[in-house]
């Protein structure tokens, strides 16, 4: 008896429909062998091996519209951008493209990452507000950082004010 398992590449910067346009096939069989390449005439042994696979990713495509351009910035140990698209939306709870996603943060050495998580967004900074980098950069460098600094986010579908002690948010270097 052969299972047929579908693997999706999700491609959260293309339209949501290029998923079903981008599936790979893999094939399990008792009587299959692990070292088999998952087709239909080489199945696979098990499911473990079928869903660790690696599927290679195709050229993305952009099925309509334009992609945004979108520059990152590494400032304190947090790589920010601003939230522009529908996934990030989606994904932190927001009701509108606007303010400055937090998409990781290192842990090691940070001592932003007791206040500022991965998935936050930054929607004020010293009572500023922040809808953009551009914004987030400017008011950064208008700050007292010796002193402590307010920040506006947004985190669990709702927003909350932070307080940052003096001397650990650092000036941004560009």
């Amino acid at each position: 008896m052969i299972y047929r398992f579908c693997l999706i590449i999700l491609l959260g910067f293309v339209n949501p429909y290029a998923a079903l346009l981008s599936q790979t096939n893999y094939f399990v069989s008792i009587n299959g062998k692990d070292s088999g390449d998952g087709s239909i005439h080489s199945p696979f042994k098990s499911i473990t091996k079928a869903l660790a696979k690696h599927p290679s990713f195709p050229y993305p495509s952009v099925l309509r519209g334009k992609l945004k351009e979108s520059s990152v910035l590494e400032w304190s140990g947090l790589s920010l951008k601003n939230l522009e698209t529908l996934g990030e939306r989606s994904a932190t709870g927001m009701d509108s493209e606007r303010g400055v996603y937090v998409i990781s943060v290192r842990v090691m050495s940070n001592p932003l990452r007791d206040y500022i998580y991965a998935n936050d967004v930054i929607l004020g900074f010293n009572r500023q507000e922040i809808n953009n980098l551009t914004q987030l950069k400017a008011a950064i460098r208008q700050a007292d950082t010796n002193k402590p600094v307010q920040i506006l986010l947004f985190r669990n579908q709702k927003k909350m004010q932070l307080t940052i002690p003096g001397n650990i948010i650092k000036p941004t270097t560009d």
